[in-house]
């Protein structure tokens, strides 16, 4: 028979297992397609507007600049050079990012890496057998069309929504507080 001070324990440490256990536990692996979107939502460099802005700027410099050599009648090589220069800048602001993403989210989906994610009631834990705990708040997320990107410090932390039903993706939108997706006409 058990004593009454023997069964309190054993509830005791039957609630604490309950409460280590974690509400949810995800098993991620993404494909290069998904890398990519992870990617252009989480990594932080210019904005569209920035770029609109700076694409004008250089955009008038090239007219002037161009102008300038037509309508000269020396016909100065330096105007068209800085013309030619500053539309190759503004070619360079719109294609390189997503091209620099597209290399990197094939050079990762090589790797074939595999992230373990459990949501436990106050924090997250991301791996397997030495897991890192994070706190909610210290995670930066975004929330994209089908994908939740978590950004924590440098790192970044895909999570497709095809990997789990609504419930699971209700408490993942609730537990790291993200809100609706959001419009970037980046992808």
């Amino acid at each position: 028979m058990l004593t009454r001070e023997t069964e309190s324990r054993m509830e005791d440490r039957e609630e604490k297992e309950e409460k280590n256990q974690p509400l949810l536990t995800l098993r991620i692996r993404l494909e290069e397609c998904e890398i990519y979107q992870c990617l252009m939502l989480g990594t932080r460099r210019a904005g569209k507007a920035r770029n609109v802005v700076e694409s004008v700027i250089l955009g008038l410099m090239a007219v002037y600049c161009g102008a300038a050599f037509l309508l000269d009648e020396t016909k100065e090589p330096v105007s068209l050079m800085l013309a030619v220069i500053s539309l190759a800048v503004v070619a360079a602001i719109w294609l390189v990012p997503p091209l620099r993403m597209k290399h990197e989210a094939r050079r990762i989906a090589e790797q074939k890496n595999v992230v373990y994610l459990s949501l436990y009631e106050t924090q997250a834990a991301f791996g397997r057998e030495k897991e890192k705990f994070v706190e909610y708040a210290a995670c930066r997320p975004v929330l994209g069309e089908g994908m939740l990107v978590l950004e924590i410090g440098r790192e970044l932390v895909g999570i497709p929504r095809r990997l789990t039903d609504e419930a699971g993706w209700e408490l993942l939108c609730e537990k790291f507080r993200a809100g609706p997706p959001e419009k970037t006409g980046r992808e």
